[in-house]
C-alpha cells in the first residue's frame, strides 16, 4: 500500500514536472525569439545610422536584388526553351518523315535493310 502511494506521488510529481518543463521551454523559446528579433532590429538601426546616404544604399540593394531575380528568371526561361527545343527536334524529325509535295503527300519509310523509300 505504501509503495503504491509512493509510486502515485512520484508519477504525479513527474507529470507536473513535464507540464512545467514544457511550459518553461515554450516561454524560454518565445523569449529567445523576441530577443533575437530585437537584436536584429537594433543592429539594423545602427547600420542605418552609419550610412551616409541610406536612400542610395537602398537603391543599390534594390538594383542588386532585381538583377538576381532577372538572372534567376533567365535561367528558368533557358531551361524551358531547352525543353521546348527538344520537343521541336522531335517534331522536325517527324516532319522529315512526312512532307508534302505540291500534289500529294510523300512518306519516307525505312525498312529493315535501312534504305529509305518514298511512297
Amino acid at each position: 500500500s505504501t509503495t503504491s502511494k509512493v509510486a502515485y506521488f512520484k508519477r504525479k510529481y513527474a507529470e507536473e514536472e513535464d507540464v512545467q518543463g514544457s511550459l518553461h521551454g515554450y516561454l524560454q523559446k518565445h523569449l529567445i525569439l523576441r530577443e533575437e528579433r530585437s537584436c536584429i532590429l537594433r543592429l539594423s538601426l545602427q547600420k542605418l545610422r552609419f550610412l551616409d546616404d541610406p536612400e542610395a544604399f537602398l537603391r543599390r540593394a534594390v538594383l542588386i536584388n532585381n538583377l538576381l531575380r532577372k538572372i534567376h528568371s533567365d535561367d528558368g526561361q533557358r531551361d524551358r526553351d531547352r525543353a521546348r527545343n527538344g520537343e521541336k527536334e522531335e517534331e522536325e524529325e517527324r516532319e522529315r518523315l512526312f512532307y508534302v509535295d505540291r500534289k500529294r503527300l510523300k512518306v519516307m519509310v525505312t525498312p529493315e535493310h535501312g534504305h529509305p523509300i518514298f511512297l
